[in-house]
């Protein structure tokens, strides 16, 4: 079976979008707030008027927050936070929790969380 990348930052798949979540997981409160004050007239208008003003206002947000992080950080990061986010919030659908098997990356299994 092939990789699967998959993202649902505004929770279409999961409880509660995960955007500052995530952003705030990689590269830290400083950096996530600084992008978001600087940023912050345009989310406000994303939010009130949602479409491609959201999602260009958040693709702004992710190039000034993560702009300089090392792609091995960003992928451990994003792993853990993934099955972190998962096991929390995941939709149910249809009356049946929706299950997964593992993640795997280039390498190999990733380990799982206990918790």
């Amino acid at each position: 079976m092939p990789d699967v990348a998959a993202f649902d930052f505004d929770g279409t798949l999961t409880d509660g979008g995960s955007v500052f979540g995530f952003l705030t997981a990689v590269a830290g409160h400083r950096s996530v707030l600084s992008a978001s004050l600087a940023l912050s007239p345009r989310l406000v208008h994303a939010a009130l008027a949602g479409g491609s003003a959201a999602d260009t206002t958040k693709e702004l947000l992710f190039e000034r927050v993560l702009a300089g992080i090392d792609a091995a950080h960003l992928q451990r990061v994003a792993t853990v936070f993934a099955e972190e986010h998962l096991a929390g919030h995941l939709r149910q659908r249809q009356g049946h929790r929706r299950h997964y098997s593992g993640w795997r990356n280039v390498d190999g299994p990733v380990s799982r969380s206990q918790g």
